[in-house]
Parts: C-alpha cells; structure tokens; sequence
C-alpha cells in the first residue's frame, strides 16, 4: 500500500477515500508546520503528501522525503512548495487553480459589504436597541467605484459578483494588456490601469 499524509484535514471523510489504496496519516491540526524538521517528521517515509497553504517544503523538506513522489496541493497556487527542488528530486507537483476562486471573490464582496454597512459596529448597536443613529449611516456599493488589484480567477469572479451593483471598475493587472475588456455575455465594462 502506499502511504499517503494529509498535511492538514479541511474534512476528514473525504481523505479517508484513499485508504482503499493507501494508508492515509494526517497532520496535526494545531501545528503549522513552518519548522522543516517538524514537516520532515511528519512525511517521513510518504509516497505521496496532500497540503493547502500549512507547512513550507523547502529544499530540505524535499530532499529529505527519499520515497515522495507527489506533493497534491489543494489550492490555487504552490506558493509554499519549491517546485524546483521537486523537479530536481522527480517529485511531481500539483494544485487546483481555481477551485476556490469563487470563495474568495465571496470573501472580498463580504468585506466590501461588511465595511460599507459598518459592521461590527452597527450589529453591537442593533443588540443594545441602538437601531437609529447619525454614526450608523452605512454606505451603499451600488454606483461606487471600486478598485480590485489583480484580474486572476478571482479576481474576474468578483468583477462578475460586482456587475449586479452597477460599479465603476478600476483594475490593475501587470499581465492584462488590454486597456478595457468585456466579461462574456455581462455587459460590464472593465477599465485596466496598466502601469508597464
């Protein structure tokens, strides 16, 4: 069987799929593995790691996993992986650009909000039955401009979460060349700031 460590968990069940073929170990929750010992410890001799953003492998981390074969990181960007180093140890690397784009682009509109309506501040209000007052006038999004740095995955799914609130939309994107586009089939015109 080969031997596979989850680094950390998001839902248990689903990485236990894997026990069919493989004995499947699991980090510990409360550690973040940013010392390379602790990580190498963990791997030891594992055929296969699967990660999110905890724990950096390094060179060292790399070198030291003699059976690893795969690094599966669960997220957009292998942003604390040397692919490098893996490439030279014949250690593929994977990861799942994307997959969590509209999560974060649900974040960002979250924050957007929750700044615009000031909360926490109003919700502390409305529980002491503070529901009417000068300092609580929140702010609408609709007709605002907004600004986004980064035109990613993401970054695009928040400009279409956006197109519902009529916004003017301000981007910057090194790698955008166009000064404007059109998302498909929305009618929202995007406005690139370009810097190069």
């Amino acid at each position: 069987m080969f031997d596979v460590v989850v680094v950390e968990s998001e839902v248990r069940e689903q990485h236990m799929l894997m026990s069919e073929v493989a004995n499947v170990r699991f980090g510990d929750p409360e550690s973040n593995y940013t010392e390379d010992k602790d990580l190498i410890e963990l791997i030891g001799d594992a055929d296969a790691v699967v990660c999110t953003a905890r724990g950096k492998f390094t060179r060292n981390v790399i070198a030291a996993a003699k059976k690893l074969k795969i690094i599966a990181k669960c997220g957009s960007v292998p942003n604390n992986i040397d692919v490098e180093a893996a490439t030279e140890h014949g250690v593929a690397v994977t990861y799942t650009p994307g997959a969590n784009k509209t999560s974060v682009a649900e974040h960002a509109l979250t924050l957007m909000l929750s700044l615009l309506k000031l909360e926490p501040k109003s919700m502390r209000a409305l529980q002491n039955g503070q529901w009417k007052s000068e300092a609580l006038q929140a702010e609408e999004l609709t007709g605002k401009t907004v600004g986004l740095v980064g035109l990613g995955q993401a970054g695009f799914c928040l400009a279409e979460m956006l197109k519902v609130f009529h916004v003017n939309l301000l981007c910057y994107d090194p790698y955008v060349k166009k000064k404007f586009l059109h998302l498909p089939g929305q009618g929202l015109l995007i406005w690139i700031l370009c810097f190069h």
